[in-house]
C-alpha cells in the first residue's frame, strides 16, 4: 500500500498548487485553447490517412512484340535481376502485347526512395533487346487517382471541344496551386496524313522510306549559330517548316531513274482526325473528359474548391450540382450569382434568359444526338474534319472578339453594393452552347464524411452531458464536467498538428470515440469532491483531498486506455496505416482529459460552484417563483395616477395624446399578463421535465439496495457465478466459430459504381462503342441513377491498366443517395445485376466501386503451371466451379483469347538473293501498315503530327499484305515472294508469380463474408483432379486479411500485457491485476453476441475495437478495487469492503459507462436512416466498443467483487499456510 500513499502525496501537491493559483491555471487553459484553435485552422483535410503502399511497377515497352516474346526477352530478364532485392516480399509480372509489367511488393515501412535507387541500378545492368524502351519505375499510390473529373460537351465539334480542353481549360487549371497535372481524354485530335497508294509507289519506283526521308529533310527549323557584324550579333536560323498543305503536296521526290515526282502524285495529303483510341460520353452526348491530379502533399478539399472557383466562380451549391434528365441528357451545372437570377450553364456570352435560348439549345442538342454515333465512330470522315475546322475557327474568332471587348474587369453583380471579383471564370469564356459538368469529385464525399463524423462528435457530447445532468441534478456540477469536452477536443488539435496528422474520418473518429471517455476522469474526481463536501469539509479542502484520493486510480485507468493504442502504432500492413491517426487522436485527447481532471476540475470545484456541489432537496418553486402579480398591480396603480394627471386636459389639444397613452399602457398591461400566464405554463412544463430527475434518484436508491443484495448473494455463492460465466463464454465461443465471418475492411459506399464491359480481345473500337451504348441506354432508364457517363477504349499510356483496350469500356453511374442510402447499395446493385440484359458478343461484365484500402479484388485464385493450354483448360473448369457458388459474381479468368495475328516468316535465302535484309523489310512493312511520324505541322497555337503510311484500302486486308512491294534501289519484289504469311493467335497475356506461370481467377462477393467465401472456394477446388505440377492458391484480400489478423493478434496480446503491467505497477501487486484482467473475456462475450445479431463479420475495424476495449473495460474494475483496498485499510473485512466499495462506486461507474456509451452511440449510425457517409467504417468499431462495454460493465459489477473476495481470501489462506 506504500505506492498508494506516494501517489496520494504526489497528486496532493499538484492539486494544492493548482487550487492556490487559479489565475495561472486559467491563463494556461486559455493559451492551450488558442494554440489548439490555430492548429485546427491549419490541419489538412483528407478522406483517409495517407496510405503509402510499398509497391513498385516496372513497365517496359517492347514495340511490335507478342506476349510470348515479351515474356522471354524482357520479363524473365527483369525478374531474374530483381529477385534478390532487399526487403522484397513478393513479385509478379504480366507480359502482354508490347508491354511488360513487373510488380514488386516490399515489406511495410520500407524506405521506398532507397529501394527505387537500388531497382534503377539493377535495371540499368539488364541486357534488354535494343528495340525495347528503357524500363519505367511506377509507384502505386491512391493519391495518383484523379481528385476530380470534368466533362465538356455541347454545340461544338469534337475537335473544338478537344482544343478548348487542352488550350484553355487545361492551361487554366495547371496554374492552380496544388494541381500536379491535368490530362485530357476523348474527343478528336487533328493530324496530317499522307496516304500513299501502293500501286503508285510501285509504278514510280519510289520506296516509302524515300518519302519519309524527303519529308524529314524538308520540314526543318534549325538554329545555325550567329554572325557578328559591328556591334550587332545576328542569330542565324533555317526556317523551312511547311506552312501549308500545298507546300507539302508539291514536294519533289526523285526516284531511282532520277525523275522528279511530286508527293501528291504518290498519294493524298490531307488534314483529318487521329485514329481514335477512346470515346467518352456524358449521358448521350459525345464529350471530352478532363482528369485533375493533385500534388502529393496538397489538400484535396482546398484544391477542389480552388478548381471549382476557377471554373465556375464563387462557390455556390447550385454551381456544382451534376443532375441528369430522365432521358440521359446532362443538364450541366447551373451558375448562380448572389442576389442575381440564375443563368444557364453554357457560359456562352454573358448569360441570358432560359426561355427561347434554352429551347434553341435543346433543339441543337437533339440534332447533335442524331450525329453522335457518326462523331463517335469517325475514322477519316473528311466532312466532319472540315466542319470541325470551320467551327474551331469561328469559336476562336468569337473568343478574340470577346477578349477585345473586355477593357475592364468583369463585375460580379450590379452596382447596388455587390462584391466584384477580379478573376475570369472558365465557364464564362466558353463558346455559346458548350457546357462544363463535374463528373466526379472526391472532395464532396470527403466533406460529407467529415461532416458526419463531426455531427457524431457533437451529438455524442450532448448525450453525455444530458446523462451527467440526470445523475448530478445540478447545473453547476454538470457545467464543471461538461467544460472538459470542448477544452480537451480543442487541446488535441495542437499535438495533431505537430505530429502532421490530418483531419480525416479516422482521426475524427478517434475524437468521437474519446468524447464519452473524456468526462470519465472528471466524473470520478468530482464525485469524490462532492462526497467530501457533503461530509462537511471546506470547498478547497474537499477539492484537494477528493482529487488526491482518486488521482492514482484515474491515472492508472487512463494509462491502461492509452497503452492499448501504442501497439497499433507498430502494426504493419494496411491496418497500421489506417489506424495510426485514430490512435494518436485518442491518446492526445485522453492525456488532455487526465490533466483537466487533476488540475482544472479541482480549481473550478473549489471556486465558482462550491455551493452547488452540496446536494439539496429539489424544489421546483425555487425555479418558478415570479413577482408578476405585484409588478402588474404597481403599474396599474401608476396608470390610474397618470390618467388623473391628465384629466384637466381632456378637452384640450392633449386629448389625442391621452388616448394614445392609455392605449399604450393597456397594451403593456396585457403583455405583462400574457407573460405571467406563459411563465405559469413554463413552470408546469419545467416541473414535468424535472420529475424524471427525482424519479431517477429514487430508482437509483432502490437499485443500489437491490444491487447490494445481489452482491451478498453472489459473494457467498461463487460457484453459481462461475457456472454462469462459463456458460456465457462457451456460448460466445460457439457463436464465434459457427456464425461470425471475416473480411479485410468493410467496403465503403460512395454513391457511385462502375460497370466494366469487355468484348473478345481484338474487337474494334466502333464495335465496342455500339454494344456499350445499349448498356448506357439501359442504365439511363433505371430509377435512382441520376448520372451516367461512359468511356470506351483506352489510351495507350504508360499508366493505363493491363486489361484495358479497344475491346473494353467503363460505364460510371452516380446514384441518388437520398433514395439509395449507403447501406442499401449492395442490394440495389444485386437487383440491377439480375435485370441486366446479356449480349452474346459481351465476354464479361464486372461491377466495381471506388476503393480506398486495397488494390486487390476480394477473391483472387492463383492457378500455377507451365503449359498455357493446360493452364487455361484447368482455369476454365475452376471458373465454372466458382460460378456455381451463389455468393460469387463477376467471375473472370485473366487469360483470354489473344488478338488474331498474322505471322510473317521471312525466307532468308530469298531476301539474300534480292539483296534485302530482314530488318529493312520489317521496318518497311511497319511503315506501310502502322505508319511513321515524320514531324510536326503547326496550325495556329498547336503542333499537329505528320503521319506517312499506305492508304487504308491498301492495308486493310490480308490480300493487300501479300501484294505489298518490298524494294530497294536495285530490286523490287512482293512480300509473298520472300515470306510465308500465316494466321495465328496467342495468349492475350502471360502472368508470373515468383517466376512461375500463373492464371488468375477473380470474383466479387455478395451475401457472404470474405473468409466464408475463401473457405468454400478452397473446398470446391480441392474436389478437382490436379495434374502433377499444377496447383492453386487463394489470394487477394483474403491473403491480406490473414496477414492483418496475425498482426492484430500480436497487437492484442501486447496491449493486454501493457494493461497488466500498468495495473501491477499501480497496485504493487501481481495478483490483483489478474482479477481485473478477468473483465476482458466478459467484454468479448457482448462483442460476439452483437456481431452475430447484427450480422457483422470480423474485420480490421472490429479487431481495433476489441483492442480499444482492453483499455476501457478495466477502468471500472480499477476504480472499484482501488476503493475497496482503501476501505480495507480502514479496517473493514474483505467481504464487507467488497460490498460497500462496489455500492459506493456504482454511481460513478454507471455515469462513466453511460457517457462513454452515449458518446459512441451516434457513431453506430442509428440516428440516421442511411447511416451517413463513411458509416461502414465507423459503425463496426462503435458497435464493438458499445456491446463490449455493456456486457463487461453489467458483469463486472457482480463478478469483480466475487473474484476479489474469493482471491483475497485464498491469498490469506496461503499466507497462513
Amino acid at each position: 500500500m506504500q505506492t498508494n500513499k506516494q501517489n496520494f502525496t504526489l497528486v496532493h501537491d499538484i492539486v494544492s498548487l493548482a487550487v492556490s493559483r487559479p489565475v495561472a491555471v486559467t491563463m494556461v487553459v486559455i493559451a492551450v485553447a488558442i494554440f489548439g484553435f490555430v492548429s485546427y485552422q491549419r490541419l489538412p483535410v483528407n478522406l483517409m490517412p495517407e496510405i503509402s503502399y510499398p509497391t513498385l511497377t516496372i513497365r517496359t515497352e517492347y514495340p511490335g512484340s507478342a506476349p510470348e516474346e515479351v515474356e522471354k526477352n524482357v520479363t524473365e530478364k527483369i525478374e531474374e535481376a530483381l529477385a534478390a532485392i532487399s526487403n522484397l516480399v513478393a513479385y509478379s509480372s504480366t507480359s502482354r502485347s508490347e508491354i511488360s509489367d513487373v510488380v514488386l511488393e516490399f515489406s511495410w515501412n520500407t524506405n521506398m526512395a532507397v529501394v527505387i535507387q537500388e531497382v534503377r541500378e539493377k535495371l540499368d545492368r539488364v541486357g534488354l533487346p535494343s528495340e525495347a524502351n528503357r524500363p519505367l519505375i511506377l509507384r502505386y499510390d491512391p493519391s495518383l487517382d484523379p481528385i476530380m473529373r470534368i466533362g465538356i460537351y455541347g454545340d461544338a465539334s469534337l475537335f473544338t471541344l478537344r482544343d478548348i480542353s487542352e488550350l484553355e481549360i487545361k492551361r487554366a487549371l495547371e496554374t492552380i496551386p496544388g494541381v500536379a497535372s491535368v490530362k485530357v481524354k476523348g474527343g478528336l485530335e487533328e493530324e496530317i496524313r499522307i496516304d500513299l497508294e501502293e500501286s503508285k509507289l510501285s509504278a514510280f519506283s519510289v520506296p516509302i522510306s524515300r518519302v519519309v526521308q524527303r519529308i524529314k529533310e524538308e520540314n526543318l527549323n534549325t538554329p545555325c549559330g550567329s554572325i557578328r557584324e559591328g556591334e550587332r550579333t545576328y542569330l542565324v536560323r533555317t526556317k523551312n517548316e511547311f506552312k501549308t498543305l500545298d507546300e507539302m503536296r508539291h514536294l519533289p521526290i526523285v526516284n531511282k531513274e532520277g525523275v522528279n515526282i511530286t508527293l501528291k502524285e504518290l498519294g493524298r495529303v490531307h488534314k483529318t482526325n487521329r485514329e481514335r483510341e477512346i470515346i467518352t460520353r456524358i449521358g448521350r452526348n459525345p464529350s471530352v473528359e478532363i482528369e485533375i491530379f493533385k500534388e502529393a502533399d496538397a489538400n484535396i478539399v482546398t484544391v477542389a474548391r480552388a478548381i471549382k472557383f476557377k471554373l465556375f466562380g464563387p462557390e455556390d451549391k447550385s454551381a456544382f450540382e451534376t443532375t441528369n434528365n430522365k432521358g440521359g441528357q446532362g443538364r450541366g451545372n447551373s451558375m448562380r450569382s448572389q442576389g442575381r437570377k440564375s443563368r444557364p450553364t453554357s457560359g456562352g456570352g454573358k448569360g441570358g434568359k432560359r426561355g427561347k435560348r434554352g429551347q434553341k439549345q435543346n433543339g441543337k442538342q437533339k440534332k447533335n444526338e442524331k450525329n453522335a454515333a457518326k462523331q463517335d465512330n469517325a475514322a477519316d470522315g473528311e466532312k466532319d474534319d472540315k466542319n470541325g475546322e470551320k467551327n474551331a475557327d469561328k469559336d476562336k474568332k468569337k473568343d478574340k472578339d470577346k477578349k477585345a471587348q473586355k477593357d475592364k474587369k468583369r463585375q460580379y453583380g450590379s452596382k447596388r453594393g455587390r462584391s466584384q471579383p477580379t478573376v475570369t471564370w472558365v465557364v464564362n469564356e466558353l463558346p455559346k452552347g458548350v457546357k462544363l459538368q463535374i463528373l466526379s469529385d472526391q472532395s464532396d464525399f470527403i466533406r460529407h464524411a467529415i461532416d458526419e463524423v463531426i455531427n457524431t462528435c457533437i451529438t455524442g457530447g450532448i448525450l453525455a452531458i444530458i446523462v451527467l445532468f440526470l445523475f448530478l441534478r445540478r447545473p453547476g456540477s454538470t457545467f464543471i464536467i461538461a467544460i472538459t469536452i470542448p477544452v480537451c477536443v480543442i487541446a488535441t488539435f495542437a499535438p495533431l498538428h505537430l505530429s502532421k496528422t490530418s483531419l480525416n474520418i479516422m482521426s475524427l473518429g478517434g475524437l468521437a470515440l474519446g468524447i464519452g471517455m473524456l468526462v470519465d476522469n472528471a466524473i470520478v474526481v468530482l464525485e469524490s469532491i462532492v462526497r467530501h463536501r457533503n461530509a462537511g469539509k471546506k470547498p478547497k479542502e474537499s477539492a484537494v483531498i477528493g482529487t488526491s484520493e482518486v488521482g492514482g486510480a484515474i491515472t492508472a485507468s487512463t494509462l491502461t486506455t492509452i497503452a492499448v493504442f501504442f501497439p497499433i502504432l507498430y502494426i504493419e500492413g494496411i491496418a497500421g496505416q489506417i489506424f495510426q491517426d485514430q490512435a494518436l487522436t485518442v491518446v492526445f485527447s485522453l492525456i488532455a482529459s487526465l490533466i483537466m481532471a487533476i488540475i482544472v476540475i479541482p480549481v473550478l470545484a473549489s471556486r465558482n460552484f462550491s455551493d452547488n456541489l452540496i446536494e439539496k432537496k429539489w424544489r421546483w418553486r425555487d425555479y418558478t417563483a415570479f413577482n408578476t402579480i405585484n409588478y402588474v398591480r404597481e403599474n396599474w396603480q401608476q396608470a390610474k395616477w397618470y390618467s388623473k394627471g391628465f384629466m384637466l386636459f381632456k378637452n384640450t389639444v392633449l386629448f389625442p395624446v391621452e388616448i394614445i397613452t392609455k392605449l399604450c399602457i393597456l397594451t403593456i398591461h396585457l403583455c405583462l399578463i400574457s407573460v405571467y400566464f406563459v411563465a405559469m405554463c413554463v413552470a408546469i412544463v419545467f416541473k414535468f421535465i424535472m420529475w424524471p430527475l427525482t424519479t431517477i434518484a429514487s430508482f437509483f436508491r432502490i437499485g443500489n439496495v437491490i444491487y447490494g443484495r445481489i452482491l451478498r448473494f453472489a459473494i457467498y455463492r461463487p460457484i453459481i457465478i462461475a457456472l454462469i460465466c462459463t456458460l456465457l463464454i462457451c456460448g460466445a465461443v460457439f457463436c464465434l466459430i459457427n456464425y461470425v465471418g471475416a473480411e479485410l475492411v468493410p467496403e465503403l459506399h460512395q454513391g457511385e459504381f462502375s460497370m466494366h464491359i469487355a468484348l473478345p480481345v481484338g474487337a474494334p473500337l466502333h464495335k465496342s462503342n455500339e454494344i456499350i451504348r445499349k448498356y448506357e441506354y439501359f442504365l439511363q432508364k433505371q430509377e435512382n441513377i441520376k448520372q451516367v457517363f461512359s468511356r470506351v477504349g483506352a489510351e495507350k499510356t504508360t499508366t493505363s491498366s493491363d486489361e484495358e483496350g479497344q475491346h473494353t469500356g467503363v460505364i460510371t453511374c452516380l446514384l441518388d443517395t437520398t433514395k439509395v442510402p449507403p447501406l442499401e447499395e449492395d442490394n440495389y446493385l444485386n437487383n440491377l445485376r439480375k435485370r441486366m440484359p446479356r449480349d452474346p458478343e459481351v465476354k464479361s461484365i464486372r461491377f466495381s466501386r471506388p476503393t480506398l484500402f486495397s488494390f486487390k479484388t476480394p477473391i483472387e485464385i492463383e492457378i500455377y503451371g507451365f503449359d498455357l493450354q493446360k493452364l487455361k483448360s484447368i482455369s476454365e473448369e475452376a471458373a465454372e466451379k466458382m460460378r456455381s457458388i451463389k455468393a460469387l459474381y463477376d467471375v473472370k479468368v485473366s487469360v483470354e483469347r489473344g488478338n488474331p495475328e498474322l505471322h510473317i516468316y521471312y525466307k532468308r535465302d530469298y531476301l539474300f538473293k534480292n539483296n534485302l535484309t530482314l530488318s529493312d523489310v520489317a521496318n518497311l512493312i511497319r511503315n506501310k501498315i502502322q505508319g511513321e511520324n515524320v514531324g510536326k505541322f503547326r496550325i495556329k497555337q498547336k503542333e499537329v503530327p505528320i503521319i506517312v503510311s499506305l492508304r487504308t484500302k491498301d492495308r486493310s486486308q490480308m490480300k493487300s499484305l501479300d501484294n505489298m512491294t518490298v524494294s530497294n534501289d536495285e530490286n523490287r519484289t512482293y512480300l509473298r515472294e520472300v515470306s510465308n504469311i500465316k494466321e495465328g493467335t496467342g495468349p492475350s497475356e502471360i502472368r508470373h508469380i515468383q517466376q512461375q506461370r500463373v492464371i488468375l481467377l477473380t470474383a466479387n462477393i455478395y451475401g457472404m463474408d470474405l473468409q466464408g467465401a475463401a473457405n468454400e472456394i478452397s473446398n470446391i477446388l480441392d474436389s478437382m483432379s490436379w495434374p502433377d505440377g499444377y496447383k492453386f492458391n487463394v489470394a487477394g484480400q483474403s491473403k491480406e486479411q490473414e496477414i492483418a489478423a496475425r498482426s492484430m493478434q500480436f497487437a492484442l496480446l501486447l496491449a493486454a500485457f501493457l494493461v497488466y503491467a500498468i495495473m501491477a505497477s499501480q497496485f504493487e501487486s501481481l495478483f490483483q491485476p489478474l482479477m481485473i484482467m478477468f473483465t476482458l473475456p466478459l467484454a468479448f462475450i457482448g462483442v460476439i453476441f452483437a456481431l452475430v445479431l447484427l450480422n457483422i463479420p470480423i474485420s480490421i475495424i472490429v479487431l481495433i475495437g476489441i483492442i480499444i476495449l482492453c483499455g476501457i473495460v478495466v477502468n471500472n474494475a480499477i476504480v472499484m478495487i482501488d476503493f475497496i483496498n482503501q476501505l480495507r485499510e480502514q479496517g473493514l473485512s474483505i467481504s464487507e469492503a467488497a460490498i460497500e466499495g462496489a455500492q459506493t462506486r456504482l454511481r460513478p461507474i454507471l455515469m462513466t459507462t453511460l457517457t462513454t456509451l452515449l458518446g459512441l452511440l451516434p457513431m453506430t449510425g442509428i440516428f440516421s436512416a442511411s447511416g451517413g457517409q463513411g458509416v461502414e467504417i465507423r459503425s463496426p468499431l462503435a458497435i464493438t466498443v458499445v456491446s463490449g462495454l455493456i456486457s463487461s460493465t453489467l458483469l463486472t459489477l457482480v463478478i469483480i467483487p466475487v473474484v476479489y473476495t474469493w482471491g483475497e481470501k485464498l491469498r490469506e489462506k496461503i499466507k497462513k499456510g
